[in-house]
């Protein structure tokens, strides 16, 4: 949105209701997506978050990013929280766990006090590895660029960020939905599906 001059306030909700109203539909399906993963994984009292505040405030962000189409924000977010999340409850369970753990370390320990099963280490390396040329320069040659995964694949660069999205607030969302973070017994059934 564009203003050659001072837009004023009924301007700017113009603007606000037309980005709104170009996907609404779009954002209506990703909350009934989120809506449904929750009902699936949340304890029916809720879910314990570790990782005080940054972690609190990152999941609430990949949420609203993800619903409002803000996929790369989303992928960020997501791998943020995973690290904050895994090395905070590592460190609620008395682990040893160093002041600036490194990824891989937290995903060893967290596998070895059976949190994470061996596909979730994996799928948290992922998100690491689709996070990683979002965040760090790569030139247009190596293959995790989001543009040459786009010319490889032949997929418009929008489709697959907002593929990488979906798996990455998916991920987060099934790794909440463990045992370890419920609160309460599950709303389905008491077995973990986090694990099964």
């Amino acid at each position: 949105m564009i203003f050659d001059e001072q837009p004023t306030d009924l301007d700017l909700v113009r603007g606000l209701l037309g980005e709104l109203h170009d996907d609404l539909n779009g954002r209506v399906y990703r909350f009934k997506y989120l809506a449904a993963l929750d009902s699936d994984y949340a304890g029916i009292e809720g879910t314990m978050l570790f990782g005080g505040t940054p972690a609190f405030l990152a999941y609430q962000e990949a949420r609203s990013s993800y619903v409002n189409g803000n996929f790369v924000a989303t992928v960020l977010l997501c791998q943020a929280l995973l690290e904050n999340l895994l090395a905070a409850f590592l460190h609620a369970a008395c682990a040893e766990v160093a002041p600036r753990p490194r990824l891989e370390q937290t995903l060893q320990e967290c596998r070895t006090l059976g949190l994470l099963t061996e596909q979730d280490e994996m799928d948290v390396l992922r998100l690491a590895r689709q996070r990683n040329p979002l965040t760090h320069y790569r030139s247009l040659d190596d293959v995790s660029h989001l543009d040459r995964r786009a010319m490889d694949t032949r997929t418009h660069p929008l489709s697959i960020i907002q593929d990488d999205a979906r798996f990455a607030i998916t991920l987060v969302i099934r790794i909440l939905g463990k045992a370890a973070f419920a609160l309460g017994s599950r709303r389905a059934d008491s077995k973990d599906r986090g694990n099964s």
